[in-house]
Formats: C-alpha cells, sequence, structure tokens
C-alpha cells in the first residue's frame, strides 16, 4: 500500500500555487502510474488531497480555535462547510485509504477539502454570465 499526499488545489486553482499545484499533479499522476505498476505485486496506490486544516500551530498563533477560523478564514481556502477543517477529519480519510475498506479504489485521489473545489468559479474575475453570489471572493482580480 502505498499513500501520497497531493493538494485540493489541483482540482480548484488559486494564485500563487501554480508550482505547487503543479507537483502535486505530479504526485497523482504517480499514484495511478504506479497503481498500475504494482497491482501485479498486489499493492495498492491511492492519494489523498486535503484542503486547509486547523493545526495545532494556527490555533496556538491566534490563542483560540474561534480566533484562528476568522483571522485565517479570508485567506485560506475554505470548502463549502464554511470553516477550516480539524486535522482529525484529513487523519480519518487517510485511515479509510489505506483500509480493506478502500480496496476497491487503486490507482484514486480523494480530495477531503470540504468541498473547496466545488467553488472554482472564485477563482475567475467577475464575470457578468456568473451568479452575484460567484463573483469576486477571496481569490477573484482585485
Amino acid at each position: 500500500m502505498t499513500l501520497k499526499i497531493a493538494l485540493q488545489l489541483v482540482y480548484a486553482r488559486a494564485r500563487g500555487f501554480a508550482a505547487h499545484s503543479a507537483t502535486k499533479a505530479g504526485l497523482i499522476s504517480l499514484t495511478r502510474t504506479s497503481a498500475l505498476d504494482l497491482a501485479v505485486d498486489g499493492i495498492r496506490a491511492v492519494s489523498l488531497s486535503p484542503g486547509a486544516v486547523m493545526a495545532s500551530r494556527l490555533i496556538r498563533r491566534a490563542g483560540s480555535e474561534k480566533e484562528a477560523q476568522a483571522q485565517h478564514a479570508p485567506r485560506h481556502p475554505i470548502g463549502r462547510i464554511g470553516r477550516i477543517g480539524p486535522t482529525a477529519k484529513i487523519a480519518e480519510t487517510a485511515l479509510f485509504l489505506v483500509s480493506d475498506g478502500a480496496g476497491f479504489i487503486p490507482g484514486s485521489d480523494l480530495p477531503a477539502d470540504g468541498g473547496y473545489a466545488l467553488k472554482q468559479t472564485w477563482a475567475l474575475p467577475d464575470c457578468p454570465a456568473l451568479p452575484e453570489c460567484c463573483r469576486g471572493g477571496p481569490f477573484a482580480r482585485q
């Protein structure tokens, strides 16, 4: 079993992450190729693309989780759940991927981003064709 850690920005773009996103996309491609190569030996390869997480260092710097959410929410990719996710959710997802329960998804990448990839339109500049709710946002051109 191999588990590679990629990034949710492989699915939804944000300015300033081109090199990092391209590198992580390469890991996903490596995962798929490895799955083919290693399957003959009974080894499964998968990858995980986590989103922003509420790491303990963010909480320590901010003083509380509530304050950390307030400080980082405007600057970090946040999914449809409306908050930065707990690290435990990423760990649970990783444990699932390496378990027998995920035995039928070799070569797959699983985004664990709270639905952030659904917000791809946020990376677009103000566009009259987009609904008002999708214009602008933290990653739109200023």
